[in-house]
């Protein structure tokens, strides 16, 4: 005689046993699908001609989000630069309040 649960059991490795081949059988397949990009992937040497030219013609423009782009110094906020700025929109605002005041 069978113990309690045992077809539950039976069932459960029979359903993990699944679970795992096909997990692994899907992770063959992402590496087979990824293989095959990879082997169509353009060559970089292919692209160093139009990419030369269209540097010549637009500028390099550096990714911001690249590990090696450095703000150029015109453009960085410093304290001089963000008090000026707070300054120029306090007085648009104090600017449009009184304009608004006399208007009233």
């Amino acid at each position: 005689m069978q113990r309690p649960g045992a077809k539950k059991d039976q069932e459960k490795k029979t359903y993990e046993k699944y679970d795992r081949e096909k997990a692994k059988k899907e992770a063959e397949e992402r590496q087979q699908e990824l293989a095959e990009l990879e082997k169509r992937r353009p060559n970089k040497e292919d692209f160093k001609p139009e990419i030369a030219e269209e540097i010549t013609r637009f500028g390099d423009k550096k990714l911001k989000s690249s590990p090696d782009f450095v703000v150029p110094d015109e453009q960085r906020m410093n304290v001089s630069k963000k008090r000026k700025h707070m300054f120029l929109l306090y007085e648009i605002l104090y600017n449009s309040k009184r304009e608004f005041n006399d208007k009233v």
